[in-house]
């Protein structure tokens, strides 16, 4: 995971989402959201699974979510 927040656009739609983008290696939360291809960041449909190297798909973690953690 990134080690700072920032701003995370959805360049379909330009919807913003502020948290830390998630790296291979990564373990997926529920509260997580990806850069989906209808232009939306949608929530984590598949929470527990670890984010394998090579994937193109953007999961960003929530600040608000990780700070409560």
């Amino acid at each position: 995971m990134e080690t700072m927040a920032k701003h995370h656009r959805n360049e379909k739609v330009y919807d913003v989402v502020y948290g830390y983008l998630l790296q291979s290696g990564d373990e997926l939360e529920a509260t997580d959201v990806y850069d989906s291809t209808n232009g939306k960041w949608e929530s984590c449909p598949c929470p527990g699974l670890v984010i394998g190297k090579g994937i193109s798909t953007r999961w960003v973690r929530s600040y608000k979510v990780h700070r409560e953690i």
